[in-house]
């Protein structure tokens, strides 16, 4: 629902090239009226496109107002004015532009004091009828695609955009309409030529899911830019979320220059390669042999350095990261990045002995700090109290007083995707290691790592 008002926000916006469009631009228009503009009824059910059906004329009021006095008469008639994107076929005389008026507009209801102002304006005081033509291409996809579904079928009215290619979730009552749906988002989404359905549930171990191509070219290499910096992918094969791009910025704007990053579940990239580019040292890691490859493509692509891993998430915390913290500095700012909400959590208990007296002869007080940001999804009455309860099972003890949740974004009516933050505890990594764990979240593909320095 908050998407339909953000689109019927941006109708404003698309007045004066649906003018344009229709060439008339003796037009004034406002304020939108939605009965009046509705699609004609027979439209309804149709599962094969015909754009020529949703051509409609109506009459609608008009006043006759001098082009001097256009604003004037505007901001007088504010409420009373019709806005609409279509334009009329009515040719207006020299100077003067017919103002559209709501259908049940009548000149005997205007209060005295602004028929004085009409006479000031050198506005007739007289109703004219005028013609509108509203054709397919006026109409935006959620428009079109609302008096095209059956009552009792909701219609989709929100979509991802990946490059050229638009992802939909249809849901099932969706589905027989599904090839209209793809062609009515080709027609109205400008530089879209791939229209995709999820066609099962995404994939816990890569993220990445089966696409059914409902309208356009089967092409799933892509190009997004995202705050500057181009990524390369291909779409059917690893993790994308558009959605996401302001928390990528988020944590980009957080990290500092002088900061070393280990992006534990990195995908092609979103969260390393800015740091990188900014200045950051960053690890970066992904167990999709797929991301990993898009992973080097988009640092190169990006004129960025950063060291590439292709490991199990737990075995990078356990070796790269591990290795990494036995001599860094004290004052060393690393920060871990955990981007798998599926299952991030789970992979906290590869913290506890990370730096056991086992295999370091240092104190905790000579260690630096770790900075953990690890996202996960919640569907619990109590989400935060959920989040918090499930990391400190996986950390064997309670999170640290200095801890954060916060809500990044609505995954579905009950469901929400959270970031939890703090500072790994000393006495969690300097603990025993223990053998007590499960393992089997990830399987245990591994790839030789590469640097994108070589």
């Amino acid at each position: 629902m908050r998407n339909l008002f953000h689109k019927l926000g941006l109708l404003r916006k698309q007045f004066a090239s649906c003018l344009k469009m229709a060439g008339f631009e003796n037009a004034v228009v406002v304020k939108r009226n939605e009965d009046v503009f509705k699609p004609p009824e027979a439209v309804r059910g149709m599962k094969v496109l015909d754009r020529d059906a949703f051509t409609k004329s109506i009459k609608l009021p008009a006043m006759l107002v001098p082009s001097r006095s256009l604003q004037r008469f505007c901001k007088l008639f504010k409420k009373d004015r019709l806005t609409s994107r279509y334009a009329s076929t009515t040719p207006s005389p020299e100077d003067k532009r017919y103002v559209a008026m709501v259908p049940e507009f009548d000149l005997e209801n205007v209060d005295h004091l602004k028929m004085e102002e009409l006479k000031e304006l050198n506005v007739e005081q007289k109703l004219h009828e005028i013609t509108m033509d509203i054709r397919y291409e006026h109409y935006k996809h959620f428009e079109i695609l609302a008096a095209i579904m059956p009552n009792g079928v909701t219609p989709n009215s929100g979509f991802e955009r990946v490059g050229h290619i638009v992802h939909v979730n249809l849901l099932e009552e969706q589905k027989p309409f599904k090839h209209i749906i793809g062609q009515v988002i080709l027609d109205t989404q400008k530089t879209a030529r791939t229209v995709v359905d999820k066609a099962c549930t995404i994939d816990n171990t890569y993220r990445n899911f089966k696409m059914d191509v409902i309208a356009g070219e089967e092409d799933f290499i892509t190009t997004v830019i995202e705050h500057g910096r181009r990524f390369q992918f291909d779409y059917s094969k690893v993790f994308w979320n558009s959605r996401l791009e302001t928390e990528h910025m988020r944590i980009i704007d957080l990290i500092t220059t002088d900061s070393i990053v280990f992006d534990v579940f990195a995908g092609v990239g979103p969260f390393s390669i800015p740091l990188a580019k900014k200045g950051c040292q960053v690890y970066a890691n992904d167990l999709n042999a797929e991301s990993y490859k898009w992973l080097c493509h988009n640092a190169k692509l990006n004129k960025t350095q950063l060291n590439a891993f292709n490991l199990d998430g737990r075995e990078f915390i356990e070796s790269e990261l591990s290795k990494f913290v036995r001599t860094a500095p004290k004052e060393s700012k690393i920060f871990v990045i955990m981007n798998l909400p599926g299952h991030a959590v789970d992979f906290l208990d590869a913290f506890p002995g990370l730096l056991s007296t086992e295999i370091t002869n240092r104190a905790d007080n000579e260690m630096p700090d770790i900075n953990i940001f690890c996202y996960t999804f919640s569907a619990a009455e109590d989400k935060i109290l959920d989040v918090e309860t499930r990391a400190a099972g996986r950390l064997g003890q309670n999170l640290p007083e200095l801890h954060k949740v916060r809500d990044v974004r609505k995954v579905s009516p009950n469901k929400d995707q959270f970031c939890l933050s703090f500072v790994m505890p000393k006495d969690i990594l300097m603990q025993p290691k223990s053998l007590d764990r499960t393992d089997d979240l990830e399987p245990q593909a591994k790839k030789p790592r590469l640097s994108t320095d070589d």
